[in-house]
């Protein structure tokens, strides 16, 4: 994991000048803000429950975000809780909490409950947020989520991304054969929900930016083939009939379009259909490979690989497939390009030798390349909505047979706080949603 940092070292002599060197850190420190999470005060014995519950889901989306760093229970002096009392801020000071978070629940009938939390600054003393969450008692843990957004987002200014799900391919081995199965999860690992059977192999979900429906592929007649499939329904419909291959789909940012490689004839191209009449158009020619493309966050470039130069290298061009540019071009070849949501950055796979993988980011127009992650296999990317956090599976060997495991990991834009998401099979092809 390297850390690309930027000194300017002024020297002062006779003759003045500036010198600027570059430096590669290999971990970088990050300062954590200290808040704690008290208790929420409840009307009576029935609501306790489900107040904890609620109390924990926050703590954990705090303390694995990588931004706060929580504060023990067994630490507190005051012991009052909700939202009713102007907190005693020196005693919080004294255990070093900068932030606090109290709360109140409530149950308004058997099914719904409230409840209001106010984030208050034990430095200046200000309420930093104050604000009442409602929903049913089935969704308590959604709404745990949502409040974890809103303290983020207070404190950060990014956007939240604890109310989001994963979709992803379970992988489950029985005997000889392997099972993929397309699955979704809370950011976190909950509520996992399997969509689709292990009758047939399904690969690479791909969520329409309005969350109604994947792009995945699956085989027929034993070659891959794109399908599209409704969230809401569960159909699925067979997109691309062109005699070849055609896999690695994405939606366009407006989804009238997708964008996916077909390879046949012994070449593999991009190609695009149009939703509203299936009409396709191929964007590539020659005798190169290209493949993995997505658009940029506007719809008016499209990223992607080729190896039109010899080595996979990365690569973008207009959306009619004219004024192709290269935007790699360090050691080692380049894969599976993804543009971040805010259009700033890419984030790729990169092999070294065919020995080492990495997980790297880079800047739009290829700039500050910068490598997060690096293990026996990396592969798949997904951005989180604030583009402050990638997705991405990762296989490594266990045991003295060395047999590799494939988990989705977690891991932010500057290479910090990496972590496994459990899942309950092999995992691969994360794809996050807005």
């Amino acid at each position: 994991m390297m850390i690309f940092v930027r000194i300017a070292l002024f020297l002062l002599c006779v003759n003045c000048s500036y010198a600027m060197e570059e430096l590669y850190i290999s971990k970088g420190i990050q300062q954590l803000t200290p808040i704690a999470v008290n208790d929420f005060a409840t009307p009576d014995i029935t609501e306790k429950r489900l107040a904890e519950n609620i109390v924990e889901v926050i703590k954990s989306d705090l303390r694995y975000c990588g931004i706060f760093k929580l504060i023990s229970s067994n630490s507190f002096i005051e012991i009052k809780r909700g939202v009713y009392h102007k907190p005693d801020f020196a005693s919080w000071r004294q255990i070093n909490a900068n932030l606090l978070l109290n709360g109140q629940l409530r149950r308004d009938n058997a099914k719904q409950f409230a409840t209001k939390m106010i984030l208050w600054d034990n430095i200046t003393g200000n309420k930093i947020l104050s604000i009442t969450f409602k929903g049913s008692i089935d969704s308590w843990r959604r709404v745990a989520h949502q409040v974890s957004d809103k303290i983020y987002e207070s404190i950060t200014g990014d956007k939240g991304y604890f109310d989001t799900k994963i979709y992803y391919i379970a992988e489950r081995e029985r005997g000889p054969n392997k099972f993929k199965r397309i699955s979704v999860m809370d950011y976190d690992g909950s509520n996992h929900e399997f969509l689709s059977d292990d009758k047939v192999i399904s690969l690479t979900p791909r969520l329409s930016p309005s969350g109604k429906n994947l792009l995945y592929v699956s085989y027929l007649q034993g070659k891959p083939k794109v399908f599209s499939r409704s969230l809401k329904t569960g159909k699925s419909t067979l997109l691309i009939t062109d005699v070849g291959m055609s896999f690695a789909p994405r939606f366009a940012p407006d989804e009238s379009k997708i964008i996916y490689s077909l390879a046949r004839h012994g070449a593999t191209h991009l190609w695009e259909m149009n939703l509203k009449n299936f009409k396709t158009k191929q964007l590539t020619t020659g005798f190169s490979i290209n493949t993995s493309p997505t658009y940029s966050h506007d719809g008016k470039l499209v990223f992607f690989n080729s190896d039109r130069s010899g080595s996979k290298q990365l690569y973008s061009m207009k959306i009619d497939g004219s004024d192709i540019t290269r935007v790699s071009f360090g050691e080692g070849s380049y894969s599976t390009p993804v543009v971040s949501p805010n259009g700033k950055y890419i984030a790729f796979i990169k092999s070294i030798r065919g020995e080492d993988f990495y997980l790297g980011v880079m800047n739009i127009d290829g700039s500050n390349e910068r490598l997060l992650v690096n293990s026996y296999l990396v592969d798949s990317i997904s951005w989180a909505p604030n583009s402050r956090v990638i997705a991405f599976a990762k296989t490594y060997r266990v045991g003295a047979k060395k047999k590799p495991v494939t988990k989705i990991h977690t891991i932010d834009i500057e290479g910090l706080n990496e972590r496994e998401i459990p899942t309950p099979f092999d995992a691969t092809d994360p794809e996050w949603s807005n």
